[in-house]
């Protein structure tokens, strides 16, 4: 599902891939699919003749269309990409089972103010100063501090510049932004593997822009699409921050009681492959596995200390 852009071919200008952006064909997939439904209201958008669209199309469909690949290879080459990232918290990597695996989707989700971004920043700080790799990070909350995570790397000042040049924060501001840093990610991943840990800091900032439930869901079947092929082709590990609500039946005689709910609705509740629950507790943090990999084990629960280098 690759982006539409300019330099895909030469009948789409940057005119063209504006218009048809606004028209809400942002993808190859996109795009096909509208040339299959109506040819000529793409026609009129494009102003292209009959002969350029069909010749268009051909060409999308050979680079990008569907190749048959042998089972075994791809079975090897997954084995031989895929890797465990250890968190550098020993309760925590006991609970996942060894640590956070290539290929999955993790969630961090708590009430406000329970340490989400806090266990992002350790778990990047640990795969900072243990491997050369670089972690994207992208902040949809702009509260992304630099100087803040370079306290965390007190024990590292001397590398502290070179740690921070392969912590790739981007501050995103609406959704075609989001998923347009995903794109790049993704076309950078394709031509030389550079990273194993994407952090999305949080979901929630961009699901509720609006009330629309419709745009809403089409926005997460994008978002879902391009983050299930960044796991399973480039073999990221990907944590997704997410926010835990407090709602009231409106019963009068429980009105004190209140239940839980994660945002981002029930379509979101089942993409994550595990989810860890966060909740504060003066200066320690409680630790739930809620969701795992595996199977839940039979001591899901561990408790963080807060430090001035991350969680221990």
């Amino acid at each position: 599902m690759d982006r539409l852009t300019s330099d895909i071919h030469s009948l789409l200008n940057k005119d063209l891939v504006k218009e048809l952006h606004k028209r809400n064909i942002y993808t190859v997939i996109d795009l096909i699919k509208a040339i299959q439904v109506d040819r000529k209201v793409v026609e009129k958008i494009s102003k292209l003749h009959l002969r350029e669209i069909v010749d268009l199309n051909k060409f999308l469909l050979k680079k990008y269309g569907p190749c048959a690949e042998n089972a075994f290879e791809h079975y090897q080459r997954i084995i031989l990409q895929s890797a465990i990232l250890q968190t550098g918290i020993g309760c925590l990597d006991k609970l996942l089972d060894g640590g956070l695996f290539t290929g999955y989707i993790y969630e961090i989700c708590g009430l406000p103010s329970s340490g989400k971004t806090f266990l992002c920043l350790s778990l990047a700080r640990h795969i900072l100063t243990t491997t050369k790799d670089q972690v994207y990070y992208i902040d949809t909350k702009h509260d992304f501090s630099a100087t803040a995570f370079r306290h965390m790397l007190a024990d590292s000042k001397d590398q502290a510049a070179e740690i921070l040049s392969r912590l790739l924060v981007v501050r995103v501001h609406s959704r075609p932004e989001f998923l347009n840093t995903l794109f790049s990610i993704k076309k950078i991943l394709r031509v030389k593997q550079t990273s194993k840990l994407l952090i999305i800091d949080s979901l929630p900032a961009l699901y509720f822009l609006n009330g629309n439930h419709t745009e809403n869901n089409s926005f997460l079947n994008y978002t879902v699409n391009i983050l299930n092929y960044l796991v399973n082709e480039c073999n990221l590990v990907i944590l997704v921050t997410n926010l835990i609500t407090l709602w009231s039946d409106g019963d009068i005689k429980k009105v004190d009681v209140m239940k839980e709910r994660i945002s981002c609705g029930g379509y979101w509740a089942n993409v994550p492959n595990a989810r860890i629950k966060l909740k504060r507790k003066h200066e320690t943090c409680i630790v739930n596995l809620t969701k795992a990999v595996k199977a839940i084990p039979p001591n899901c629960e561990c408790e963080l200390k807060f430090t001035s280098q991350g969680f221990v």
